[in-house]
């Protein structure tokens, strides 16, 4: 089982002042020198913008939710057997216990074995994970599992084939799935074309396993509000422009603003829109904190910063630096 190294070096008070002062995971790794496994920190943003070091992992954080109350359950393997194991945190992250009852949910396929990743918690405990191609859900955080999803009877139908093979044709390359602040169930779907043609990727809205809803095609990115609204771009109605949309309640989408040159990725948090226009470098980002009715330039940063939602702010880490000595900036 993964092991914790270090736990509440920062004081409680600034962990859960506020419970929707989520908590951020950072991982170093040293390739390829396998002697120097992954070390995981669980970081906070205090109410004064500064970076506290809450926990200390030997292993890999595969994936992490919060329920908005402020249980937090997240996935670790250990670098070395790869045994992953689930740990639970009552308090938004100042205290983590094993959850000893925990079962994974039962694997969808022989392939591949990716780890199972979190999509959802809720704060009557429910909890949703996925695996390659089915999503579950669990009633007891963990203890027992029924599948909500299976996204493979989409792909029959749409001639989509499920993994990577050697004959030609359309093949899932990525699949996300997310529930929105309307409780939807949306498969964000990627698929290679053949013959080298790139990809695609598609947003549809599951209804049941007969049934779905495209809607959006030619998505470049997506993102996920802590409220759970869901912002996506891709190209606009007029040609040579690209739109950022805001998916509405009755599956349209709302043109949020339109840009003449390629939009790259969304950042969307609580009160603040972030976007990359132009060439996607990191450098080029604009903020809104109004919906996107106005925007205004980011300042110039070197290294691509890290985006903590629930704060609306951005975190910029050091290039080259020991994981315990952070000299961090909040740039708000």
């Amino acid at each position: 089982m993964p092991r914790l190294l270090n736990a509440r070096l920062a004081p409680p008070d600034q962990l859960i002042s506020n419970t929707q002062n989520q908590f951020e995971v950072f991982n170093r790794y040293n390739q390829p020198d396998r002697l120097n496994p992954t070390l995981t920190s669980i970081m906070h943003l205090d109410n004064q913008g500064k970076l506290q070091l809450a926990a200390q992992w030997l292993g890999d954080v595969h994936s992490r939710v919060c329920a908005p109350r402020g249980e937090c359950i997240l996935i670790l393997t250990n670098p070395f057997n790869y045994d992953s194991a689930a740990w639970y945190s009552p308090d938004g992250g100042a205290k983590w216990q094993p959850l000893a009852e925990w079962q994974f949910p039962k694997s969808d396929s022989e392939a591949r074995i990716d780890p199972q990743k979190l999509i959802a918690f809720d704060d009557a405990g429910k909890l949703w994970a996925a695996g390659n191609y089915t999503l579950s859900v669990s009633a007891d955080r963990g203890k027992s599992w029924q599948t909500m999803a299976d996204i493979r009877p989409l792909l029959r139908r749409n001639n989509i084939l499920a993994t990577r093979a050697s004959e030609p044709g359309v093949t899932l390359y990525r699949l996300h799935w997310y529930l929105d602040n309307h409780q939807r169930l949306l498969a964000d779907i990627t698929v290679s074309l053949p013959d080298g043609r790139g990809d695609r990727r598609f947003l549809y809205q599951i209804i049941s396993d007969s049934q779905e809803r495209l809607l959006a095609t030619d998505i470049h990115s997506l993102a996920q509000s802590p409220q759970g609204e869901i912002f996506l771009t891709r190209p606009s109605d007029r040609p040579t422009r690209y739109g950022l949309y805001q998916l509405q309640s009755d599956d349209s989408l709302r043109l949020v603003m339109e840009h003449i040159d390629r939009l790259g990725e969304i950042y969307a948090g609580r009160t603040v829109l972030a976007l990359e226009k132009g060439i996607g470098d990191g450098a080029h980002l604009y903020l809104s904190r109004d919906g996107g009715q106005t925007w205004r330039r980011y300042q110039e940063v070197q290294d691509k910063p890290v985006f903590a939602p629930w704060r609306d702010s951005f975190v910029r880490l050091p290039r080259y630096t020991r994981l315990t000595h952070y000299h961090t900036a909040a740039l708000n």
